[in-house]
């Protein structure tokens, strides 16, 4: 058993968690599992092409969350799936006005997950 707020040692060393807030348990489970729970659909995809090609790809089925700059002529374009899309939906989408270079699905760490149940349950309690 481990007791700590560094989540980051939580998300290295541990397979199951309890995360307890003001004394009271409010998540718990497999680490894996809860991390697959509090996924957005959100993908980083890595690219080179124009930005507004890009973009205007994306009008429908997915949301533009953000994007930079990343050095060598490439971007990183923040995707949020929206309801019914895939991965390969947006790929498909994108794929005539980019050259393709990675995607990564963003996983939420220990901390956000946290952070979000906190919040949700201040809200929810007022």
């Amino acid at each position: 058993m481990l007791s700590t707020h560094n989540m980051g040692s939580v998300e290295e060393i541990c397979d199951s968690i309890a995360l307890i807030d003001k004394g009271k348990v409010v998540l718990e489970g497999e680490v894996k599992e809860v991390k697959d729970e509090f996924k957005k659909h959100v993908f980083d995809v890595y690219f080179s092409g124009e930005m507004m090609g890009f973009t205007n790809a994306l009008w429908t089925g997915f949301e533009l969350v953000d994007h930079e700059d990343v050095g060598d002529a490439k971007r990183r374009a923040r995707i949020k799936l929206l309801e019914g899309s895939r991965v390969n939906d947006m790929l498909q989408a994108v794929l005539p006005h980019a050259q393709i270079h990675g995607v990564q699905e963003v996983i939420p760490s220990m901390n956000d997950i946290f952070i979000e149940v906190v919040t949700e349950k201040e809200v929810a309690h007022g």
